[in-house]
């Protein structure tokens, strides 16, 4: 690999084309929609010779351990109690399959080039620059937000169980659910310490403890099970319509973490087989853990009676089995602290991949003699640990879930056109995609503003007119990605391209239009100054708008030839 340096690897011979200045004379329009050669992300992926070491179970144990954490420890009770009560399992169930939906476009494009980077990888092939660059900033709120949330919601459970279940005294600053919390840092700097010992060493601790949060989780179901008597569904308390969506939306954070399986493409086994049964069993196991769990908590307790800091350690003792409790809340003070390692893995990697495009300094894209992101390490890690200090965990949880839905909608976009480069309809297939992406949203955000202020039945006309238009959109979608395309390519290919992209799309803008107004805004406001930082400092030093990237001795390889190689 590199050693603090970011130059092309040794073989790699580049051709700069000539341009009028650094940046060409092209349109600013044109230099953000540039689209990354395919040639080049896997030459840049080869350069560090990773071996193809990890199996089925591997990734398995990546992505499960990489994703269930808060959605049983902390998001099972709050999105009863506040959301859904006893329906809260089928807010995960939606949630579950909008995950699903996306995370079979992330099969298929992890199947087709198999390369470190996942979706950011995607989308700048695909896509184009400004598009990667949204989805890097995407990526930062599922990995160095979510992290930092994870480390807040396990200093609450801490402060709690040492306050409230062994009665020790605790000064003002460290009482759960104060604004700042000293002990959530502490796990964001010791997660740091960790990875700056090696990714391997951190890598191995969360492998051992991802088994025992497992085996907790299946604890969790089958004694919630006996506490509660048996199934029964009267005993399960209806939630409101809304709710159950507005609950879906939160419940989308759960799932935060699957998308690592993807980043380690280039150390799979088999990958266009490997990676896309285990990015499908990892959402389908963790779905079953979530909705199970959801049913077993509305059986044990009504939802005005849950403890949102406590969950189920608290639902354990109102049914009278305290030792169960007991062991659940030793249980989540040991394990729910891989995830936010497991996050913190993740985000100097991401940084690193955008460093080595120019969207980020260089300083994010160095590595030490020991093959470390020092340097990524090192800032990442104090940006996450002043997030976890001074924000609140009911913040940042909807946020991070916002993140992770529009990078749901990028990477569906990308498969979409990514299938119509194959039989060489881009340009018209992008346009049909914006058509699509604006009428469905104004189709969901109309619906929803119908239903809230009981308006009449001649507004659902303009529902139907953008949804006739989506319709029309996707139909149209559907013929430019079929037709002819190269026959050896025996890569992974999903089925329902672009029907099923197309509906994913329309379910993850009705999740994003239940946020709350003033979180949408929040939302907004950060991904307008990502954009910002784009224009002004990615765009100036991007390394494809300045040195074109030079397609080696294939001069002229379009993406329709480079997508259809054999893998």
């Amino acid at each position: 690999g590199i050693r603090g340096r970011s130059a092309p690897p040794v073989g790699f011979v580049v051709h700069l084309r000539v341009m009028d200045g650094p940046s060409g004379s092209q349109s600013l329009l044109a230099r953000m929609l540039l689209r990354k050669p395919l040639r080049v992300v896997r030459t840049e992926a080869a350069e560090g010779e990773l071996r193809r070491v990890l199996s089925l179970l591997d990734l398995l144990v990546v992505g499960v351990g990489s994703t269930i954490g808060t959605g049983v420890f902390v998001l099972s009770c709050s999105l009863a109690k506040d959301f859904a009560a006893g329906y809260s399992f089928i807010s995960w169930i939606i949630a579950g399959a909008a995950t699903l939906l996306a995370a079979m476009s992330y099969a298929e494009l992890a199947a087709k080039f198999p390369l470190a980077g996942g979706n950011y990888a995607y989308s700048y092939v695909a896509l184009g620059e400004v598009f990667a660059a949204i989805t890097g900033w995407c990526l930062v709120l599922e990995y160095a937000v979510g992290t930092a949330a994870v480390s807040r919601a396990w200093a609450d459970k801490l402060l709690s169980f040492l306050s409230d279940d062994l009665d020790l005294w605790l000064p003002e600053i460290l009482q759960p659910g104060r604004l700042v919390s000293p002990v959530a840092a502490a796990l964001q700097l010791m997660c740091c310490g960790v990875l700056l010992l090696g990714v391997e060493e951190g890598q191995y601790v969360a492998n051992v403890w991802t088994f025992i949060k497992i085996g907790l989780v299946v604890f969790i179901i089958v004694a919630g099970s006996f506490a509660s008597g048996g199934f029964s569904a009267e005993k399960i308390e209806p939630g409101s319509t809304d709710g159950v969506l507005r609950g879906a939306m939160v419940a989308c954070f759960g799932f935060i973490g699957w998308d690592v399986i993807c980043c380690l493409g280039a150390e799979a086994i088999d990958p266009d087989r490997n990676l896309p049964r285990a990015v499908g069993g990892t959402i389908l196991i963790c779905t079953a853990f979530y909705a199970s769990a959801a049913v077993v908590l509305a059986m044990m307790v009504s939802s005005d009676e849950l403890d949102d800091e406590e969950g189920f350690s608290a639902a354990f003792d109102a049914t009278g089995m305290s030792w169960a409790g007991y062991i659940v809340s030793v249980g989540e003070l040991c394990t729910l602290p891989v995830v936010a390692l497991l996050g913190a893995i993740a985000q100097p990697r991401l940084q690193y991949a955008i460093a080595k495009d120019g969207l980020l300094p260089r300083i994010f894209a160095e590595v030490d003699e020991k093959g470390n992101l020092v340097n990524g390490i090192l800032i990442s890690g104090f940006a996450m640990t002043m997030i976890a200090l001074v924000v609140p965990f009911s913040f940042m949880d909807a946020l991070c879930s916002a993140g992770s839905l529009l990078a749901f909608q990028l990477t569906n976009s990308s498969l979409i056109l990514v299938r119509s480069d194959e039989v060489e309809n881009y340009t018209e297939a992008r346009r049909q995609m914006v058509v699509f992406s604006f009428s469905s949203l104004c189709a969901v955000v109309l619906s929803n503003v119908i239903v809230q202020c009981s308006l009449n039945g001649l507004s659902w006309l303009a529902v139907g007119f953008f949804g006739v238009i989506s319709l029309a959109c996707a139909w149209r979608l559907s013929k430019l990605c079929s037709g002819a395309r190269k026959p050896t390519y025996v890569g992974y290919r999903v089925w329902g391209v672009p029907w099923l992209q197309c509906v994913s799309i329309l379910i993850n803008w009705q999740l994003l239009a239940s946020l709350e107004l003033w979180m949408l805004l929040v939302f907004i406001a950060l991904g307008a100054l990502a954009f910002v930082f784009y224009i002004c400092v990615g765009l100036p030093h991007s390394v494809g708008n300045n040195t074109a990237w030079a397609a080696a001795e294939e001069n002229g390889t379009d993406l329709r030839t480079l997508l259809l190689d054999d893998i």
